[in-house]
């Protein structure tokens, strides 16, 4: 490890910590500390890895079969080594998970990109709106780790002849934190034979469903028993348009209301696009596989009928959004369109910190937030 790369390494920490306090004041720890770990406690997903780790999937109840085994079975471990509540357990292993995620995005798209402001971007990552996820115990800080890990390691080729083993080994065991990973089976397109891996772990998955509740399709199937609506891609993204619109009518009328509609119809909407030209940005850069992460898990995350809780699952390619930004500003020759691209990420990591706060506090007081 080169002086350079640790001294980096203890901004990013600093950085990083800096924004652990601000969030955990910004949600009242320091007001409340007795109460604050509380607010985090069963919180829908959290409620249902707990359970998984206490009583598996109960053939009388499957529905549990929608969460993969892999993220509670973790944070059980070291619940029961640690002698700690699983979600204390699930707070302080999202904690690490997401801050080794956006150190391996960044040192990642700025080797592949060549992007000099590296600890700029770090900081620029951690105003994604969902960040405050590494609160409460939920398995996408963990997937999100898994993934840059797994991206890292196929882009940098850090572990020499043994690259392709571990390339396969994370894609073997990501799709058991999260299923959305069964998106990166586009893998195979350019060629990368480890991607195999994934197609193992859906025939295992697939077996357990049969096992549990006779159907190997089950746990797509039981994605309905928790009265979300049928539909697909088309339907989501009418009502996510129609919600942003009443954003405009209707928002005035009440803070929930317009809480609503941003969660439901213009951020998914938004982001949706945002993401969509990013994964583009990166085919024009010939970075095939990061374009294909990007829209494969955009494609998958977005095909439901009510986009409910698409922000969330899209957290781990959020991280990219920074990249073009930071690119443009070192290889343009221009002073105008420098300061533009400041401007502009500047701003737009404030409003990003303020959607991130407003949700964190939505989730802490009991309600719904992506």
């Amino acid at each position: 490890m080169d002086t350079t790369f640790k001294r980096r390494l203890s901004i990013y920490l600093a950085l990083y910590l800096a924004w652990l306090l601000f969030l955990f004041w910004q949600t009242g720890g320091f007001a409340h500390p007795d109460m604050w770990l509380r607010q985090w406690v069963e919180r829908w997903d959290a409620k249902w890895y707990e359970q998984i780790w206490r009583i598996g999937y109960p053939k009388e109840d499957p529905r549990t079969l929608v969460f993969p085994p892999g993220y509670p079975t973790v944070v059980g471990i070291v619940s029961y080594l640690a002698n700690i509540h699983f979600f204390t357990a699930g707070l302080i292993i999202n904690s690490f998970s997401f801050g080794i995620a956006c150190v391996l995005a960044t040192e990642c798209l700025a080797q592949r990109l060549r992007i000099k402001s590296r600890v700029l971007l770090f900081a620029f990552m951690l105003s994604s709106p969902t960040a405050y996820l590494v609160f409460p115990a939920y398995s996408d800080p963990l997937f999100t780790a898994i993934l840059w890990a797994a991206l890292y390691v196929a882009l940098l080729k850090p572990f020499g002849r043994y690259n392709s083993l571990v390339e396969m080994l994370l894609l073997l065991v990501m799709p058991w934190v999260r299923l959305t990973a069964y998106g990166l089976v586009s893998w195979l397109l350019l060629g990368r034979r480890s991607a195999l891996a994934l197609l193992c772990s859906l025939a295992v998955w697939m077996l357990m469903n049969v096992k549990i509740a006779g159907h190997a399709m089950y746990f797509k199937e039981a994605q309905h028993l928790y009265n979300l609506p049928r539909g697909n891609f088309f339907n989501g993204f009418l009502g996510a348009y129609y919600w942003s619109l009443d954003i405009f009518k209707k928002s005035l009328d009440s803070f929930d209301l317009a809480v609503g509609y941003l969660q439901f119809g213009f951020l998914p909407l938004m982001y949706f696009f945002l993401l969509c030209l990013v994964g583009g940005w990166f085919a024009l850069k010939k970075e095939w596989l990061i374009s294909i992460t990007v829209l494969s898990i955009v494609a998958i995350s977005h095909n439901r009928a009510f986009w409910l809780s698409e922000m969330r699952y899209d957290l781990p390619i959020m991280l990219c959004l920074g990249a073009p930004l930071f690119y443009i500003i070192q290889s343009t020759s221009s002073k105008f369109i420098r300061l533009f691209i400041w401007v502009l990420i500047c701003a737009f990591a404030i409003i990003q910190l303020h959607w991130q706060v407003l949700f964190a506090n939505q989730m802490a007081k009991g309600q719904w937030a992506f």
